[in-house]
């Protein structure tokens, strides 16, 4: 049992330290992985500061993979995401900023993608070096190696073995049957097979980023609204959004802008939005700015912001300008723009926003109405309503490819977890059973093993005195399958067993006792008989005798 046991945990090993070196050894001393600490933020928050990233080389990379390169800038290894292509080069960058990375690398400059993340281990690592952390572990190391030496030490200054005969001994457990052992093994396959599934699975990110292109989509909604004197222009008595606002019927404009993010996936999104009025006159050469609704921050993907805009203010403004200056002014240019600035996450991947769409209306010095004359032709795009899609990565679940399914990782992590389990609970069970089995006594162990190779005989030769006496009956029967030779079986007072290889003169025997307790009085007869066979064989031999001399 504990042979096939050890060599099943020895293969187990053998395996393991091989898929350990395929998968996970740097390529500093030949292997496929190399190692990054992160040291800033620009991929939060997928990635953040301390975190430890295993990369591996690829074939080919992406749009939408996270990709390691040498930065030629800073002279560093940068990680950040790849988000378009310019022939051979690759424009990269971070989830956590606002463009790209002013290096375009080449495929050469690549150092490898992201393939797993461990979350705060190169921060760990990086205490581990310092010089109190280095000592500290430097000092464990020398009290393990000092205590394996004096285990050395003490193997090697063993008492020689006694040559004294045997006294009658506790017979041994019996050896595990093929049914156990095969079950054993079986055990020990089944828990190989987990481990590599493991190292597959584990060595995996459960996540692959997918480049998808109108992920999500943002909407504005600009409105104004103001009261009114009933009248034939506004027989409802308010002005609605659209509608031209008479300065002799309204002296004050409600504003309002509602911004909106949405998409098929999980969205959330947080940050700051404003609503400001630029008020441009005489050709762009004057412009003033007036805060319609001051900063304030949101944590869902939509706001409401409203303003107040006095037009009275507004015209007396335009009287003023001209009757300093003298030039006539025909017009006003009034545009309203939201400001709106967030982050979150999309289909588990990082958003991030900067919407500011423009409103335009033109003011004279009868009304303010909506501008549809631009400088080079009509204006078909100052609407209300303004939306706009977004690409960006879609988080989908990664899978691993099996000949007979094709699991997700998180399943292959949570099958190999369960079936290293189960090989392990099988295999304490059947050790288990082994131990609490009643084992059988030494001789009835032979009679079972090699009872074939067994040859009983009642006495023995005068001139079998003196044998050599082997450390095991497997070290008798390997002699006994050498020289093709019988083992014989004599049982001397019912408690000894003598088992005997002859071969050339030369006497070989391993003995045995039957299953007595120390101290018994089947334990003391042993010893008797034992005492006995010494003292004749110390004494001048006269006649043959049916007992074995020792």
């Amino acid at each position: 049992m504990a042979r096939a046991l050890k060599l099943t945990l020895s293969f187990i090993g053998f395996i393991g330290l091989a898929l350990a070196w395929y998968l996970f050894a740097p390529t500093q001393i030949g292997g496929q992985a190399s190692y990054v600490t992160i040291r800033g933020v620009s991929m939060q928050p997928l990635i953040h500061k301390g975190d430890l990233v295993i990369l591996k080389k690829r074939s080919h990379y992406d749009v939408g993979d996270i990709v390691a390169y040498r930065s030629t800038d800073i002279h560093q290894v940068v990680l950040h995401r790849i988000v378009g292509r310019d022939g051979q080069r690759y424009i990269m960058r971070g989830d956590n900023t606002t463009g790209p990375d002013r290096q375009r690398p080449v495929f050469s400059d690549f150092v490898g993608e992201r393939w797993i993340q461990l979350d705060g281990m190169g921060t760990w690592l990086g205490r581990a070096r310092e010089p109190k952390s280095a000592a500290l572990l430097a000092g464990l190391a020398v009290l393990l190696a000092g205590g394996s030496a004096g285990a050395t030490h003490s193997r090697r200054h063993r008492r020689p073995k006694s040559t004294t005969p045997p006294l009658p001994r506790r017979g041994r457990p019996g050896a595990a049957s093929p049914p156990l052992t095969a079950a054993l093994v079986a055990c020990g396959l089944l828990g190989a097979f987990s481990a590599i599934l493991a190292l597959a699975a584990f060595s995996r990110s459960t996540t692959n980023q997918v480049q998808v292109p109108n992920l999500w989509q943002e909407k504005g909604q600009f409105s104004y609204q103001a009261d009114a004197t009933s009248s034939v222009a506004y027989p409802s008595g308010s002005v609605k959004t659209g509608q031209p606002i008479f300065l002799k019927l309204v002296r004050e404009l409600r504003v309002g802008f509602d911004y909106s993010a949405s998409s098929s996936q999980k969205l959330s999104m947080n940050g700051k939005a404003r609503l400001l009025a630029t008020i441009t006159g005489d050709g762009g050469q004057w412009t003033r700015n007036i805060t319609l609704a001051p900063e304030q921050s949101f944590a869902q993907p939509n706001i409401h912001l409203e303003g107040k805009l006095d037009l009275a203010y507004l015209h007396s403004v335009m009287t003023r300008l001209q009757d300093t200056t003298g030039v006539a002014i025909d017009s006003f240019e009034v545009v309203i723009t939201p400001q709106i600035s967030g982050t979150g996450l999309v289909a588990g991947s990082a958003l991030k926003t900067d919407y500011a769409p423009n409103y335009t209306l033109r003011m004279d010095a009868s009304q303010l109405v909506p501008e549809t004359q631009g400088a080079s032709g009509p204006l078909t795009d100052n609407t209300a309503l303004r939306t706009q899609s977004q690409s960006g990565t879609k988080s989908e679940p990664a899978h691993l490819a099996l000949r007979l399914f094709t699991p997700t990782v998180s399943q292959a992590r949570l099958l190999s977890l369960a079936l290293l389990g189960i090989a392990a609970a099988l295999a304490l069970l059947i050790v288990a059973s082994t131990k609490l089995r009643p084992a059988l006594d030494e001789p009835s162990e032979i009679e079972r093993r090699f009872g074939d190779l067994l040859v009983p005989i009642g006495s023995t030769k005068p001139s079998w005195s003196n044998p050599v006496e082997v450390e095991s009956i497997e070290a008798l029967v390997h002699l006994a399958e050498r020289y093709d030779r019988a083992i014989l079986h004599l049982i001397d007072g019912g408690l000894v067993h003598h088992y005997i290889v002859e071969e050339e003169g030369t006497i070989y025997r391993y003995v045995a006792f039957e299953n007595v307790s120390v101290g018994s009085a089947a334990y003391e007869a042993a010893a008797r008989a034992q005492a006995g066979a010494a003292a004749v064989r110390a004494a001048p031999e006269s006649e043959p005798h049916t007992g074995w001399p020792e």
